[in-house]
C-alpha cells in the first residue's frame, strides 16, 4: 500500500541558492533556508573559500563564540507583503575584500548551494554562477569576466524621416468618427 502524503507548500521555493550582492551581503534564498535547516533557531556561519577550485564553504553554526562566526540575519514577510517567503543574509564584505573575490559594482549572481557531508558545510562554485533571466540577459560565466555585458546599452539613433515627392493620404486617427 502506498503512503500518498498532500505537498500543501504551495508557492513555496525549494531552489537552494545563495547570491553575492554588490554591497558585500551574501543573501540566502527561502529554499537554502528550508533545505539547509537555518531556520529552527538563531544561526551564525563561518566562510571557507577554495581559491584554486573557486569554492566558497559556508559552515552553520548555532555557537556564536566560534572563531569567524557572522549572524545569519533571516528576513520574515510582513503580513500584507508581497514576499511570502523568509530570506535571510550575511555580512561577507571582509571576505570578499580578503580574498579578491568581485562584488562591488558588479550585479548580484546568484549560485546553486549543495550541502557537501564531506566539509559538513554548504558548498558553492564561484565560476559557475546560476543563469539570470528575469527580462535580462542570460548570463552563464562570471561577470567579472565580461565587462562587455555591463557597459549600457546605446540606444539605435533614429532614421530620418522619408521625404515623400507626391501628397500622401491624411491618417485616420483612432478616436475619429468614420
Amino acid at each position: 500500500m502506498l503512503n500518498l502524503v498532500p505537498f500543501t507548500d504551495v508557492g513555496s521555493n525549494f531552489d537552494a541558492k545563495l547570491s553575492v550582492r554588490p554591497n558585500g551581503t551574501v543573501g540566502v534564498s527561502s529554499g537554502a533556508l528550508k533545505r539547509f535547516k537555518l531556520l529552527d533557531e538563531d544561526s551564525y556561519i563561518v566562510m571557507h573559500y577554495d581559491k584554486e577550485a573557486q569554492i566558497v564553504g559556508v559552515k552553520p553554526t548555532r555557537d556564536k563564540s566560534v572563531p569567524g562566526a557572522t549572524k545569519l540575519i533571516i528576513r520574515y514577510p510582513r503580513e500584507n507583503s508581497q514576499q511570502k517567503q523568509p530570506s535571510g543574509h550575511f555580512s561577507a564584505k571582509a571576505f570578499l575584500q580578503f580574498h579578491d573575490i568581485p562584488y562591488k559594482g558588479q550585479r548580484t549572481q546568484s549560485f546553486d548551494a549543495e550541502w557537501s557531508d564531506e566539509y559538513d558545510m554548504i558548498l558553492f562554485d564561484l565560476g559557475k554562477p546560476r543563469d539570470v533571466s528575469r527580462g535580462k540577459k542570460e548570463i552563464s560565466e562570471p561577470l567579472a569576466d565580461a565587462p562587455e555585458k555591463l557597459a549600457p546599452s546605446q540606444p539605435e539613433p533614429l532614421a530620418p524621416p522619408a521625404i515623400h515627392s507626391e501628397p500622401q493620404p491624411p491618417r485616420i486617427q483612432d478616436n475619429e468618427p468614420f
